[in-house]
């Protein structure tokens, strides 16, 4: 009979994480606000507004563009140029824009 070793197991160290993997299931929902078309057309006071709200205790919050919110600028295919500029890579690490 021949002598047949067995392939040695590799066993991975278990995962280590910074906090309990089932605290994550506390972190809380994104909030979500849909200014009107008055606020959406002054982000400024808009953001001032959202945190005298309270939504800065977030950090992170999702505003969603009201329905008839058009931008100025558009890409159209009839008019297929935009415009570019040079810039210089080596200036923008000089702060130079």
């Amino acid at each position: 009979m021949e002598n047949i070793t067995k392939p040695k197991q590799i066993i991975e160290p278990a995962p280590t994480f910074l906090r309990d993997p089932k605290s994550y299931l506390e972190i809380l929902e994104l909030p979500v606000y849909e200014p009107t078309n008055e606020e959406f057309k002054q982000p400024l006071l808009l953001i001032k507004k959202l945190c005298d709200l309270g939504y800065d205790k977030y950090g992170c919050i999702k505003i969603v563009t009201p329905k008839s919110w058009n931008p100025d600028f558009a890409f159209t295919r009839q008019d297929k140029k935009l415009t570019t500029r040079k810039q210089n890579l080596r200036d923008l690490t000089k702060g130079k824009v």
